[in-house]
């Protein structure tokens, strides 16, 4: 199977993980044509494996953004740098006259399996409609292998999107949880959007785990204030996260959810995935609730 898809990476002093990264994409059973690592202005010395990297490897290439950021930022300023990527990328492929019917992008504290981009591949060969699709994400966490609880939403690190489906939603949205607002636009615009087992990828931390637990919470509620989530929903999850580990979480998501409610904080500008987020969004959830619920009844007679 000829390599068809396009990579983008932004990392932020990422050394301890940008050296496994590297290896895992070398080592892909189908590597991009083209893949971009937005260095955001490391500290450390992430730099360095990069610059090996583009030595050896014609097809990795790295850039800065335009913006500096001292500090790692998971609002506005990591889709806008992605976008970046892309946007280098789209060119340099123009340029090279090199075609492309995927984009992905993969975070830089991730391993994928060796055979990753290429089972996902399949996946959009197999169904037409696939607009966006992920592996699923294994946390390595004191020797364990955490799994996630739910299956169905791709998952935001390590992504591969049909390129029409990326183009008809407008590239990477500039917005918080930019990989759920995409998945959204991909399912309004008609796309089917998967998470499948038949690939995985690895990490040794928690989503937004770079900053510090009461942070990252934070920041999560900001987040599902600004696409759209009703008030309810934050109070339910608020409440969620209270029962589970950080003891802290359920209280700095509300925190971050509710500051910005008062604050009357503007929310995304799309009405249309505002409007998924406050209604939909809740009755998926309630229905999945609902489900788990009844076969946990029928199991215990």
């Amino acid at each position: 199977m000829p390599s068809n898809y396009i990579l983008v990476t932004p990392i932020k002093n990422e050394e301890k993980n940008i050296n496994a990264l590297i290896n895992s994409i070398v080592n892909q059973t189908i590597c991009p044509i083209l893949w971009v690592v937005i260095n955001d202005y490391s500290t450390d010395n992430s730099h360095m494996y990069i610059s090996e990297a583009e030595k050896k490897y014609p097809w990795i290439r790295c850039i800065k953004p335009a913006s500096e950021r001292k500090e790692r930022d998971l609002g506005f300023h990591l889709p806008k740098i992605m976008q970046e990527g892309f946007d280098f990328a789209y060119k340099v492929c123009k340029s090279k006259n090199l075609s492309f019917d995927y984009v992905g992008n993969i975070d830089g504290d991730i391993q994928p399996d060796k055979d990753y981009f290429e089972n996902l591949i399949k996946e959009f060969k197999i169904n037409s409609k696939l607009g966006v699709a992920s592996g699923t994400p294994v946390i390595e966490c004191s020797g364990e292998l955490i799994y996630p609880k739910t299956v169905e939403i791709p998952s935001g690190g390590a992504m591969l999107v049909s390129k029409n489906c990326f183009e008809v939603c407008g590239g990477i949205p500039c917005s918080y949880s930019y990989d759920s607002v995409l998945n959204v636009k991909a399912r309004l615009n008609g796309w089917e959007v998967k998470r499948f087992r038949s690939a995985e990828h690895h990490s040794t931390r928690y989503a937004r785990g770079a900053d510090n637990d009461w942070k990252r919470y934070v920041t999560l509620g900001k987040s599902h204030y600004y696409i759209g989530y009703n008030s309810l929903l934050a109070i339910l999850k608020g409440i969620n996260f209270s029962f589970t580990s950080p003891r802290i979480a359920g209280l700095a998501y509300v925190y971050g959810y509710m500051g910005d409610t008062l604050s009357l904080k503007k929310k995304i500008p799309d009405k249309d995935v505002q409007h998924y987020f406050k209604y939909k969004k809740f009755t998926e959830i309630a229905s999945r609730h609902l489900n788990n619920f009844s076969h946990s009844k029928k199991r215990s007679l």
